[in-house]
């Protein structure tokens, strides 16, 4: 287990170094937050629950549309939010600067978790 932190921990670095990541964190998806960045709140847990809840909630719609879900995005004016399911037990939560290619974003994120 500690190896796999470390090594979630290496591609959230990886992930903070992309142009326009503002923050990162892992949070797992039965709600607790794990590691990394947290938005401007003394405890991150209120945040992470609902981040787990937000992309079970996406990913019951997807299957009732029978298409794969991506990534969810969340524009909070000059901010999006970016929440990836990062295999069977984990999520990424991103915030990127809205100004910056979201699409290209998204894809680097995609191409450090594929690793």
């Amino acid at each position: 287990m500690d190896s796999e932190l470390a090594g979630m921990r290496s591609l959230l670095e990886e992930m903070r170094s992309l142009d326009g990541v503002k923050g990162v964190c892992l949070i797992a998806r039965t709600g607790p937050f794990i590691m990394g960045d947290a938005p401007r709140m003394e405890d991150p847990q209120p945040f992470a629950s609902m981040m787990a809840v937000m992309l079970r909630a996406a990913e019951r719609t997807s299957m009732e549309f029978d298409r794969k879900l991506e990534v969810i995005q969340v524009r909070l004016g000059d901010t999006q939010l970016l929440l990836r399911g990062a295999g069977p037990r984990h999520i990424v939560v991103a915030w990127v600067d809205g100004g910056n290619d979201v699409p290209s974003m998204v894809n680097g994120i995609d191409r450090i978790l594929m690793r």
